[in-house]
């Protein structure tokens, strides 16, 4: 990757600072997200319904999935035996996938605090978790982790092309993992990629992104 070094150093010192590096508040329409079905229309029943079949249905091995990915790493998105990357790969994208969360953090959050959703299993007993849970207090509304999977992967479909299917069928199972972890209802997650997608679209409009989405590239 061109200048690779060089640049993974500035991105490492705006991912340090926790704050978004190439958008602002508004350069996102969230308005185009709904509100979160109201606590015992039937809506919200049916999000407790499907999450609770997924909950039944559910493996060993899904929620072994599910537990890898939780960290929100690029390596836990990307490398290890579910991602389409080397452990090597994904290692040199770990402060550029930072940077990302955070362009998905700058919108996603704002509607966490707006809702404060409970999450699932504050809402039901019969929401039994199966992956470790953060110990952050966010609203389940929408999933951060769903947006934040969307976006990178359409983000690294970019830098590898010729792994393009892989990076986005795999960003749409970690999104998923959050529901058959049991930690998210299907609204957070679905609303979580859109929110994904529409960051993605912000970035693609933004010079200076396209510009350094370029030096990644091999």
């Amino acid at each position: 990757m061109k200048t690779l070094a060089f640049l993974l150093f500035f991105l490492s010192l705006s991912a340090s600072a926790l704050d978004a590096t190439y958008l602002n508040e508004g350069s996102v329409d969230l308005s185009r997200v709904p509100a979160p079905p109201e606590i015992g229309s039937s809506a919200d029943l049916n999000d407790l319904e499907v999450l609770l079949a997924h909950q039944r249905t559910r493996t060993d091995m899904d929620c072994e999935r599910a537990s890898f990915e939780e960290p929100g790493y690029a390596e836990s998105f990307f490398g290890g035996a579910y991602g389409p990357l080397s452990d090597s790969e994904a290692k040199e994208l770990h402060d550029f996938h930072e940077v990302l969360h955070q362009e998905a953090k700058l919108f996603y959050r704002v509607l966490k605090r707006k809702y404060a959703r409970p999450r699932p299993y504050e809402r039901s007993a019969l929401v039994g978790p199966c992956i470790p849970l953060s110990s952050s207090k966010s609203g389940s509304y929408p999933s951060g982790h769903a947006a934040s999977a969307i976006l990178s992967s359409l983000v690294y479909a970019e830098i590898y092309p010729e792994k393009r299917q892989e990076f986005l069928i795999r960003g749409e199972v970690i999104a998923d993992g959050r529901l058959i972890g049991g930690v998210h209802y299907p609204s957070d997650v679905r609303w979580g990629k859109f929110i994904g997608r529409l960051v993605f679209e912000a970035l693609m409009k933004n010079e200076r992104f396209k510009a350094d989405l370029a030096k990644l590239r091999p």
